[in-house]
């Protein structure tokens, strides 16, 4: 992944995604349809994902690593931990594998990736079971959700979920507790996610539903 300094080279869009550029100690910010950059010696810039998204890190006194672009339809911008620089010396596919929620990557590890769909930052994929199954693992009955937002996020829910605190659902069904499970909060979930400027995923059968790691807010 090559990142490259603004000073040298500011692209005027990506992906559809008007920049801006501007002077100052500040964070980037996503206005609408438009993302501002700062401009400063210390600032880099790496496109991603057919030069559609990028990602923008700033090593100043204190690093910070953005990540943006066009996704669908939708122009975003997010602040990404730095828990995946070390992933960042790497071909850009090595992010994406990243930023993965780990309940995600295990289950793709065991069904195969094919299975995956995603709507913006949040993933899903098929537990292999049906509600019933489900019922038996935990005891608890699903509720249901009419257009509740989840994740604190803009994508809404409609139809039936149980929260799933470390992966419960998961490792009970396989018999095996990954330790990358210590923290994460995932929804088993069936029925369809919207949010603005995305397609509707409408699925049947109780879903992992799960937002991507390493996001943190844009404070």
């Amino acid at each position: 992944m090559q990142f490259v300094p603004i000073t040298e080279r500011q692209p005027v869009q990506i992906g559809g995604v008007p920049l801006n550029y501007i002077r100052g100690p500040y964070f980037p910010t996503l206005s609408k349809t438009r993302i501002y950059l700062p401009v400063s010696p210390d600032a880099k810039l790496a496109k991603l994902h057919g030069d559609t998204q990028f990602l923008y890190l700033i090593d100043a006194a204190k690093k910070h690593l953005f990540w943006g672009g066009m996704d669908e339809q939708s122009a975003f911008l997010s602040r990404v931990s730095l828990d995946v620089l070390p992933r960042l010396a790497q071909e850009e596919e090595a992010f994406y594998e990243e930023i993965k929620h780990p309940v995600i990557r295990y289950l793709e590890s065991i069904y195969g990736s094919r299975w995956t769909r995603r709507q913006g930052d949040v993933s899903i994929i098929p537990l292999q079971k049906n509600w019933r199954e489900v019922f038996e693992l935990g005891k608890a009955a699903p509720h249901y959700h009419c257009g509740r937002r989840i994740f604190r996020t803009r994508h809404r829910h409609y139809g039936l979920y149980i929260w799933d605190y470390l992966g419960f659902y998961v490792t009970r069904q396989t018999d095996n507790i990954p330790s990358q499970f210590d923290s994460g909060l995932t929804l088993i979930a069936s029925g369809s996610l919207r949010a603005p400027n995305h397609a509707t995923l409408h699925f049947r059968g109780p879903h992992v539903v799960a937002r991507s790691a390493h996001l943190l807010d844009i404070d």
